[in-house]
């Protein structure tokens, strides 16, 4: 199995510069394949495209993912050329998780109407992304949109759909799946959610015709050092309140070194190959 962490993403706190540049060499540096970040608008967080432009330069050797990016928010020429000049300035290092974004504030600070499936706009945007990355003008008459990116065929693109019809559509676009485990009660209950997690999967690539098993990856919040617990906790239920009023501190059970083995074992059994904290 290998292993990602996130920037700090959940604290209510925007990153300082030292801070930035102190994980991406830790990450960069430790057991990890993957520096992931996720967009956020009206958040703490520093803005998408500029922090994994940033991580370029700052690491030589992870993967750099958008976990996730959300997508409908965002014209497709604006995502092929912006994703395009990470990949540059990471040497072909980047990966996208495709989102459809589940916030509707953050759909009204991008300056768009908050639409809850909009996985067909998704599917057109892929494929406009892909084709303009292969060198394709954006419309008859126009020059391509540069920087190609450095990957052949372009960065790979995962999805991370939760429902039957978007994982259904997603299935016949996606390089492979990046989840998360949201709210459980320990070890036992997160184990069952992943393995019915990767079977969901596993059978939407089956009825989309795929002849190849997709590359499955997760994530989870987790929290480590002093009072980890508490915090975590506390950050986490306040951070998933829109997803789930009934989130409670003790959701958020990996926040310490056993916990962590705990996590990383429940992801195996079932069949993960990629874990990011």
């Amino acid at each position: 199995m290998q292993f990602g962490a996130f920037l700090p993403y959940l604290v209510r706190k925007t990153v300082d510069r030292d801070t930035f540049l102190n994980f991406c060499r830790c990450i960069d540096e430790g057991p990890f394949t993957t520096l992931a970040h996720g967009e956020r608008n009206q958040w703490y967080t520093l803005e998408h495209f500029t922090t994994l432009a940033a991580a370029a330069i700052a690491t030589n050797r992870v993967r750099l993912m958008s976990h996730t990016l959300n997508l409908p928010m965002h014209p497709a020429a604006f995502v092929a050329k912006r994703t395009a000049t990470i990949d540059v300035l990471s040497g072909g290092r980047y990966t996208m998780t495709a989102a459809i974004g589940g916030r509707p504030p953050d759909w009204a600070a991008s300056e768009r109407q908050y639409r809850q499936f909009p996985h067909e706009q998704m599917d057109g945007q892929i494929h406009t992304i892909r084709r303009l990355w292969a060198g394709e003008p954006p419309y008859e008459g126009a020059e391509p949109i540069r920087p190609a990116p450095l990957q052949v065929g372009g960065p790979p693109i995962l999805c991370a759909s939760q429902g039957p019809k978007g994982l259904a559509r997603s299935a016949k676009w996606a390089d492979g799946y990046a989840g998360f485990i949201g709210e459980k009660k320990g070890p036992k209950d997160t184990e069952e959610f992943l393995r019915a997690d990767a079977s969901r999967i596993r059978q939407a690539w089956t009825v989309a015709g795929r002849t190849e098993a997709p590359y499955l990856s997760t994530s989870c919040f987790f929290g480590l050092g002093p009072d980890a617990k508490q915090r975590l906790g506390e950050v986490g239920a306040q951070y998933r309140k829109n997803r789930d009023p009934n989130a409670a501190a003790d959701d958020y059970w990996v926040n310490s070194p056993t916990a962590v083995r705990k996590m990383v074992a429940a992801a195996g059994n079932a069949g993960f190959e990629h874990l990011i904290f």
